[in-house]
């Protein structure tokens, strides 16, 4: 389903985790990311882990590492 919905305009974002807090940190992070507005501070949002957020190709090479 990915390899066919994912596209530039409407590109997927995966969040893979099983600890919630970091979980959740990293998605708003990822939001407040892309958002644009004002006296947006880098630093305050902090960096994304890409452990647990990835685009979906980057899901699909992992998929692939794991069932090789």
């Amino acid at each position: 389903m990915l390899e066919r919905s994912d596209s530039a305009h409407a590109p997927w974002t995966i969040a893979r985790f099983n600890d919630k807090r970091r979980g959740r940190l990293n998605v708003i992070r990822t939001v407040l990311d892309k958002l644009t507005y004002e006296n947006k501070d880098p630093n305050a949002i902090g960096d994304i882990d890409r452990k647990i957020i990835m685009s979906a190709s980057e899901f699909l090479a992992l998929k692939e590492v794991d069932a090789a």
